[in-house]
């Protein structure tokens, strides 16, 4: 049986799911999802009631369901109580293979300013799915004619770092809303570019020790109690 590596509130890493950091593997969707977990939990922990986050398994089962099974879903999360929320994008067509798909991207709704920004590392290769899932989210949260952007990010120049784009670039718009800028546009793509250039080339590692360090520290706390 695959070895468990961290149990992180609702995420469940295991060996294989960590391995992944250590080539030039596809993020899956436990990995987006724990550090969405992360971002909001424990490193901008101010932005609770004010940004939401929404891993791609979660975004996925929005935009294949039904608009009013949608609708519902939307309302029990309370993205309309948040000036913003981040929903990770993943390019898979198919309802019953939630695994699949070839890209990550970024979709932010801005609440109150009824505007969403997608970030795309890969020219418009999540353009169609995050229109999609931005038709269901604006429905859901009660607005009309939201406006739709297609960000201005840095471009990837192989075919598998589209997950640590979008991590990226989710930290750096909850860096934003953590300090009340984040409905500035020009300083929200400028910023988004300086991140990806500086922080970017990094993150692989950061993300593989940040793991380690959470796993460490859960297995003292373990060992602490027997």
């Amino acid at each position: 049986m695959d070895e468990k590596v961290l149990d992180y509130h609702d995420i469940l890493l295991r060996r294989e799911d960590v391995g992944l950091l250590d080539g030039p593997f596809w993020l899956n969707d436990q990995l987006i999802g724990f550090y969405f977990q992360y971002l909001p939990g424990e490193k901008y922990p101010n932005l609770q009631g004010n940004v939401m986050l929404i891993a791609g398994s979660v975004s996925f089962l929005l935009s294949h369901a039904s608009e009013s099974d949608a609708c519902l879903t939307i309302e029990k999360l309370g993205i309309s109580g948040n000036r913003a929320a981040l929903f990770a994008v993943n390019n898979n067509p198919h309802v019953h293979s939630p695994n699949g798909g070839s890209h990550w991207s970024l979709l932010l709704c801005l609440v109150n300013k009824h505007q969403f920004y997608h970030f795309d590392s890969l020219g418009h290769t999540n353009h169609a799915s995050a229109k999609r899932l931005a038709k269901v989210v604006e429905k859901g949260v009660g607005r009309e004619s939201m406006e739709f952007v297609d960000a201005k990010v840095p471009q990837q120049e192989d075919g598998w770092m589209c997950g640590y784009y979008t991590l990226q670039i989710a930290d750096t718009v909850c860096d934003l809303a953590s300090i009340g800028t984040l409905e500035d546009a020009g300083c929200l793509e400028q910023c988004v570019k300086f991140d990806i250039e500086k922080k970017l080339p990094s993150m692989q590692e950061d993300l593989k020790a940040l793991i380690n360090k959470l796993s460490q520290g859960k297995a003292r706390r373990v060992n602490a109690q027997v």
